[in-house]
């Protein structure tokens, strides 16, 4: 069955019960089981069993569970994946994966979406998250980097959708975040960088489709890495998608590649990884610009850079001050925090100084 046709599968699904609340993942898990449960009964007929699951997937962002029912259907038995985030984000979501059916870009099929409940229900692509491939493969590393810089370049030739589509309102809201320095800790401890965002923002560019946090967590892949064609490739987590500068959307790339060494809990390998990232980031860079429908402007590149560090930074102040916004804050994943805003400021007046 052919993909868009798997996806608006779901917009008729019933027998779905309201997504739970987010404080306690615990029960949000068995929630989500539920309701896949329950959407799988009304398809089928009859209520299948768990095969195994629900267990947190974090390469598809929040609120997302990897689950198996115990069927033997070929849609519903398949590796899932669940996410309840709320009818607003799913919106999102489902919006642009129509857009991005349309044009022929690789995306995840949905088995079931209902829009009563913002639950989503997918079929888990092929392939392990590139970062795991990365990591196993190192010898193709140059090759996967690469594939991974063309297939962004490629999302941003897809043709912005000539009609309305649920947009994502954090993406790029330099306002919202600048906000934040009319007082409390974030304000205190950004007040300089907060500013230089608001006295330095660049006029608004061409606008793209934007994924909003591309990275390789988030892109499923699989395929030789020997030959011609580039491995097949899935990105999923589409709930930040919106249109954009290309140049906002490659800088969180970049981010993403920089500040993957405040995750690592041990020393010796985060000092690795500082060493790494710069060359990892570079690969993927110059292959986006080879194949980019457009050249990228640096100055803009160096401010969405920024911009996406002060939301970042941000993020770690208020976990430090107020504790973890949910249970999936990555500010509180960060192993040492207030180290973290140092360095993320100084990178800050890095990127403003060039």
């Amino acid at each position: 069955m052919p993909v868009a046709a798997r996806r608006r599968r779901g917009t008729a699904a019933t027998g779905a019960a309201p997504a739970a609340g987010h404080a306690d993942p615990a029960a949000e898990a068995e929630a989500a089981a539920a309701t896949v449960g329950k959407m799988a009964g009304a398809a089928l007929g009859r209520r299948p069993g768990m095969a195994s699951g629900p267990e947190p997937v974090i390469s598809w962002g929040k609120h997302a569970y990897r689950l198996r029912l115990a069927c033997d259907d070929a849609t519903w038995g398949a590796p899932l994946v669940v996410r309840t985030a709320g009818t607003a984000a799913a919106a999102v979501e489902w919006g642009w994966l129509g857009v991005l059916d349309g044009a022929g870009y690789p995306a995840p099929a949905t088995v079931a979406h209902d829009p009563t409940t913002g639950t989503l229900v997918f079929r888990e692509p092929a392939g392990t998250p590139l970062a795991e491939r990365m990591l196993a493969e190192m010898l193709a590393l140059p090759r996967l980097l690469a594939a991974f810089g063309r297939l962004h370049a490629r999302l941003h030739a897809v043709a912005p959708p000539a009609g309305a589509v649920a947009a994502n309102d954090q993406l790029g809201d330099v306002d919202a975040l600048v906000a934040l320095s009319g007082g409390g800790p974030v304000g205190d401890a950004l007040g300089a960088e907060l500013a230089w965002l608001e006295a330095h923002r660049p006029p608004a560019g061409p606008r793209v489709v934007c994924h909003g946090e591309l990275n390789p967590v988030q892109v499923y892949s699989h395929g030789a890495t020997d030959g011609d064609a580039d491995p097949a490739s899935v990105p999923v987590n589409w709930v930040s998608a919106g249109t954009a500068d290309a140049e906002l959307d490659v800088a969180a790339t970049l981010t993403g590649f920089w500040s993957g060494a405040l995750y690592i809990g041990n020393a010796v390998q985060r000092r690795m990884y500082r060493m790494a990232r710069d060359p990892l980031a570079s690969g993927y860079l110059s292959a986006y610009r080879a194949a980019a429908p457009r050249p990228l402007d640096e100055g803009r590149l160096r401010y969405w850079q920024a911009f996406h560090l002060c939301r970042l930074a941000a993020g770690l102040v208020r976990c430090a001050s107020d504790g973890p916004a949910d249970a999936w804050d990555p500010a509180a994943a960060v192993v040492q925090p207030r180290a973290a805003v140092t360095e993320v400021r100084k990178r800050i007046r890095e990127l403003a100084a060039d």
